[in-house]
């Protein structure tokens, strides 16, 4: 009943309000809803730009490397690899070329090239080298 009355609000939500208010931010609500041909896949809701039912991210790194940051660093992701990270991006957020982006965000993650596996089919049995002719 409580979380009925009040529920967390992440900060990068109204950052991204506070974005979409300012002039620039208009500016790109305007061009991405302003559809002049059949349903437009973007809408305005408390203040933020969906794409279809996910949050468009806009065309600044601030907000992208933050989310890119916090769905594949954060202790409850664990630096997962490309596929659950991009999972997990794909349920809530959107940008032109995400998949690209979080591709080159973990192929540049200095903690995952680190630990790294290559999987690979273990070597055969070692086998003993030939005795050198005596002399």
């Amino acid at each position: 009943m409580l979380l009925a009355l009040s529920s967390p609000i992440p900060l990068l939500f109204e950052e991204l309000q506070q974005f979409y208010s300012t002039i620039e931010g208009a500016k790109l609500v305007d061009a991405c809803t302003k559809d002049t041909q059949g349903p437009s896949l973007f809408s305005v809701r408390h203040g933020l730009l969906f794409f279809r039912h996910q949050v468009f991210l806009p065309d600044t790194n601030i907000f992208r490397n933050r989310i890119l940051q916090e769905l594949h660093e954060s202790p409850t992701a664990g630096h997962s690899g490309i596929k659950p990270t991009l999972a997990r991006i794909a349920v809530a957020f959107y940008w032109p070329g995400w998949t690209r982006d979080v591709k080159n965000y973990i192929q540049q993650c200095t903690t995952c090239q680190r630990n790294k596996y290559f999987p690979t089919k273990p070597h055969g049995l070692l086998q003993p080298l030939p005795l050198p002719d005596q002399v």
